[in-house]
């Protein structure tokens, strides 16, 4: 019954060779319902028949692979794509008896299509990198490391910081796993084709395989890995089970359970079991009133009835708390009837999406950074010609005999002046990754100059400023237009949030060197930013401010900025308790 509700599909053959014992074809034994919809082929017209005879155009490597299995029993776990559907596959494939081969496959057509969207997007957006779940890293033609993202920081615990500049043998010492990839790498940046191959590496003292796909770009090669230890562990368990297909389906990645027709658990697979934190044996007899909230468990009981009453199969995407994080799974529940075609219970099966998700809204934001870019871009030049008389005609007032306080208010104006067209510029390089300027500058000196243009709003607004600026601080090497362009967005940002709070407040400033890096600290004492808003106050266009009264792009920019000085920018909070903005810079030597 499992079988027939797969959502894979699922394909058992014996496999046909020459004289010679090489593998030449393979015969159709079975096949699922899901074989026949996603190939559009009838069991019918298929089992019986062989591969060739279904899939004429079917590439030699699909049976030499499968041959592999049948006569060595070795598993096997790729991507392909099958010319004449317009279709790409991921399939796992095993040997169930001598001279057969069972697989099952997914249809990946869309996520495939999304990561190369992605990877050409990438260059101009480095930074939605970090937002991807799987380990991506960039090399140069020499394979040294150019980019490396949150999750390769994560997977690899290597800091970005330390793998930058660093040849592949630095990081990866694997000899013979290392050698497959630098053939690998090397290949794509020669053929100026993506190159697929899982590999497996010891990290940290555990053996992982990962699925690994490196695509040539104008500078070296990019690279996308997979963690599929999980799925082959599956490979190797079904292997050495005599139940094969029960043991398929217990390590699909798909969760897997079977209700009788009155909600109560009958079955599950192992992936569903562990999130539940139970054996799958102990599920049995045992209602969603068990496991999840009051609220929730009789939303999935009004979900089963639903599917049973009306015979039509229940499809959503559902959204889930898992260790802290929000997780998106697609939720499938179909009528499981008797011999009798009497409703006998519902069969569920779901799985995670959250990637799929994010991937798709990452595309969305690309797009519109894309256009909204250019906009910016228009905008910014017609601001810069104003701005340039303000400057030029009060440089010149300035050459005049003028009494002080008029001296002093077109001094005021004149360096508002200069500082927008900063600003300006500063939105130039965020939207078209313009080079900047750099030489020494003195961070102590720059938070004074911002905190002097402040002075007057802060007098007026009842804000304290509390200065713990450390003497005697070493130079960085930066573009001072763009460090108190940087300052200035977080100290107005605070200012506005302790007004709206307390309508009052209190800032504190600190500067002090960390063994190689110069920290500086401004800290509020306002409402604070909520945990929800934290993993997200650096994207762009993100905002909790009134329509009209913030555009979501001043964290954003500051962030770019520090970044292309090689530092770091980080808030910490607690809600009700204020917020503290953190910015690190590296030392000039």
């Amino acid at each position: 019954m499992l079988f027939r509700e797969m959502q894979n599909g699922f394909a058992h053959n014996e496999i046909i060779c020459d004289s010679q014992g090489r593998p030449i074809n393979s015969r159709y034994l079975a096949i699922n319902p899901a074989f026949e919809r996603i190939t559009g082929r009838k069991a019918e017209d298929v089992v019986g028949k062989t591969i060739l005879e279904v899939f004429p155009a079917l590439e030699p490597n699909w049976i030499e692979t499968f041959g592999r299995v049948a006569l060595t029993g070795e598993p096997a776990h790729f991507e392909n794509s099958a010319a004449e559907l317009d279709i790409c596959f991921e399939v796992s494939a095993f040997r169930p008896a001598p001279n057969q081969y069972a697989c099952t496959f997914t249809d990946i057509t869309e996520r495939k299509k999304a990561e190369e969207a992605l990877r050409q997007s990438a260059e101009n957006y480095k930074e939605l990198a970090d937002s991807i779940s799987d380990s991506f890293f960039a090399m140069n033609n020499e394979l040294r490391y150019t980019y490396w993202n949150k999750a390769s920081e994560r997977l690899i615990e290597i800091a970005a910081k330390d793998a930058l500049g660093k040849h592949l043998y630095d990081i990866f010492p694997d000899v013979e796993a290392t050698k497959q990839a630098e053939k690998e790498y090397l290949k794509a940046i020669e053929t100026k084709q993506p190159q697929d191959f899982v590999s497996e590496y010891r990290l940290g003292g555990e053996d992982f395989v990962f699925n690994i796909s490196a695509y040539p770009s104008q500078t070296g090669v990019s690279v996308f890995v997979k963690d599929i230890t999980e799925q082959a562990r599956a490979g190797e368990m079904l292997l050495q089970s005599e139940r094969k297909y029960r043991t398929l389906i217990e390590n699909l990645p798909q969760k897997i359970f079977l209700k009788d027709r009155n909600c109560v658990y009958i079955s599950c697979n192992e992936n569903y079991a562990r999130d539940l934190k139970i054996r799958p044996i102990e599920i049995a007899g045992k209602t969603d009133y068990d496991f999840y909230p009051r609220d929730l468990a009789e939303r999935y009981r009004a979900d089963d009835r639903s599917a049973m009453e009306s015979g039509r199969q229940y499809e959503a995407d559902e959204d889930y708390i898992q260790d802290g994080q929000k997780r998106v799974v697609h939720t499938v529940k179909t009528l499981i009837k008797d011999e009798n075609g009497v409703a006998s219970g519902v069969l569920g099966i779901f799985w995670d999406i959250t990637e799929q998700k994010q991937m798709q809204e990452q595309l969305i934001l690309t797009d519109r950074l894309a256009s909204i870019g250019q906009l910016v871009s228009g905008i910014a030049h017609e601001l810069n010609n104003p701005l340039t008389g303000v400057i030029g005609f009060s440089d010149l007032l300035l050459e005049r005999d003028l009494p002080e306080d008029i001296k002093e208010d077109l001094g005021t104006i004149n360096r508002e002046a200069k500082r927008t067209a900063n600003v300006v510029k500063g939105l130039l390089t965020f939207v078209r990754k313009q080079g900047t300027g750099k030489a020494l500058v003195d961070i102590n000196s720059i938070i004074q100059g911002v905190l002097q243009l402040r002075s007057y709003e802060q007098r007026v607004s009842n804000i304290k400023v509390n200065n713990l600026l450390t003497s005697d601080l070493p130079e960085v090497m930066g573009n001072g237009a763009q460090l108190q362009q940087v300052f200035i967005n977080i100290i107005v940002n605070a200012e506005q949030a302790m007004l709206e709070a307390n309508r009052r407040g209190k800032l504190t400033i600190a500067t002090e060197r960390v063994g190689d890096i110069v920290r500086a600290s401004i800290t509020d004492d306002g409402p604070g930013i909520s945990p929800e808003n934290m993993r997200r106050i650096f994207d762009p266009f993100f905002t909790t401010k009134e329509t009209g009264k913030g555009t979501g792009l001043g964290l954003p920019i500051c962030h770019g900025i520090v970044t292309e000085h090689g530092g770091k920018i980080y808030a910490e909070s607690e809600p009700g308790k204020g917020a503290t903005f953190i910015v690190e810079l590296p030392i000039s030597k």
